[in-house]
């Protein structure tokens, strides 16, 4: 029963439009998302939350809002209005990464990991997701 909690819990959080999560680089996003539950089941395979994709993270450098082998799961970027300090993957010249904004201008976004002194700055056409929901392992 707890599982099934939980996993509402973080099914309401992915829709909020709040900030509630921003203290200690957690946040929930300006950003909503579609779900249905697909019968009366509770268990997590019976979510369908629409546009969304996850996948394990790997890395460092989102560290300590994102560790090796947390699920992330992005809502897929459609031009949709970008803030600073939204979570967003993007894809660069040697593949892929998961950065912060911290800075928007009109076409590109200033990012850094939290665990990075690096910024770079990403083209729109690059970003590929907004991260609404995080999975700790």
């Amino acid at each position: 029963m707890a599982k099934e909690l939980w996993l509402v819990v973080l099914i309401l959080l992915a829709g909020c439009q709040s900030s509630y999560f921003k203290q200690n680089y957690i946040q929930g996003h300006h950003t909503s998302v579609e779900y249905e539950l697909k019968s009366n089941s509770k268990l997590i395979q019976d979510v369908t939350i629409k546009n969304v994709y996850c996948h394990s993270y790997t890395g460092a450098s989102m560290n300590p809002a994102l560790f090796e082998g947390n699920v992330v799961c992005f809502k897929e970027y459609r031009n949709e209005s970008l803030k600073q300090g939204n979570i967003i993957h993007y894809v660069n010249g040697g593949g892929d990464d998961i950065h912060r904004i911290v800075a928007v201008q009109p076409d590109v976004l200033l990012v850094q990991g939290d665990n990075n002194n690096a910024q770079d700055l990403v083209n729109r056409t690059q970003v590929r997701g907004v991260l609404v929901m995080m999975i700790y392992k």
